[in-house]
This record gives structure tokens, sequence and C-alpha cells, in this order.
């Protein structure tokens, strides 16, 4: 009787692991073509990363920009 829970309560860990497994497989996999069909879209080697790049550092210097002039000198 014991044998038979042992075993059962193994296959069920065995298969746990089985679609945890499967599931990250999945996710890893979809991470990566996203990665890929946003490089190819770009058009670019490097993909999203410049044009992110130059967004942010335009809107870091343009709030830099307007603090440098909010800001009273003494």
């Amino acid at each position: 009787m014991v044998d038979v829970i042992t075993l059962g309560l193994l296959a069920a860990v065995l298969l746990f692991f089985f679609f945890m497994y499967l599931m990250l497989r999945r996710t890893f996999l979809g991470f990566k073509e996203g990665f890929q069909q946003s490089k190819r879209s770009s058009g670019g080697e490097n993909g999203l990363w410049p044009s992110l790049t130059v967004a942010v550092w335009t809107r870091v210097s343009a709030n830099m920009q307007t603090l440098s002039s909010t800001t009273p000198s003494t």
C-alpha cells in the first residue's frame, strides 16, 4: 500500500517538474523570438536598443534643460 502511494507521489512530482520545464522553455523561446522579431523589424544590427537609448537621453537632456532654467542662480 505504501509503495503505491510513494510511486504516485513520485509520478506527480515528476509530472509537475516536466510541465514546469515545458512552461519555462516556451516562455524563453517566445522571449528570444520576440527579440529576433524586433531586431528584424527595426532593421538595425542592434535592434531596439539604439532608438530606445536616443529616446531616453533626449528626454533626460530636455529635463536637465528645464531644471537648469528654473533653478534660481545665487
